[in-house]
């Protein structure tokens, strides 16, 4: 277990002109204390990274889905290592339609492909965006509203 991440979150530091995606990945050594941390910025393109969800791939690594405020987009992050590290991370913009990923939720399907469930704020309404593959690559996503009735999701 020594180096292996035990717990991953995912977070948004507010800075004075944007925000940033970061991960932080705890790895905790049996017997021993304090943990070791290991902090990343994932994405800092903007005023990015609110309304963060995290689930880990078969892999152990993260996959991240948020907000990017700066576009009004619902953005996917998969790291390709445990810690995020190496400033070579997957990332991809889900929807643009509208100012939409706000309160994000990601979980895997049965293949490891993303599932988020987010609100779209210009229409109010609770969509779900099912990923085609581990990265949401290729601008082809299942993307739907789920709930429109009143404004819901948000």
């Amino acid at each position: 277990m020594f180096g292996q991440p035990c717990s991953t979150l995912s977070y948004w530091r507010r800075l004075v002109h944007g925000g940033l995606l970061g991960v932080l990945a705890t790895a905790l050594t049996p017997r021993v204390t304090p943990a070791v941390d290991s902090v990343h910025t994932v994405d800092s393109g903007g005023f990015v990274g609110e309304y963060t969800s995290v689930v880990l791939d078969s892999q152990g690594f993260p996959v991240v889905s948020y907000f990017d405020r700066t576009n009004g987009d619902l953005k996917l992050a998969h790291c390709n290592d445990a810690n995020c590290a190496g400033n070579d991370e997957s990332l991809v913009t889900v929807d643009s339609a509208g100012n939409v990923g706000w309160y994000t939720s990601v979980v895997l399907d049965s293949q490891g492909f993303p599932v988020v469930s987010y609100f779209d704020l210009t229409n109010g309404d609770l969509k779900l965006a099912h990923c085609n593959d581990a990265n949401c690559a290729g601008n082809d996503e299942s993307i739907q509203a789920v709930d429109t009735t009143g404004f819901v999701g948000g």
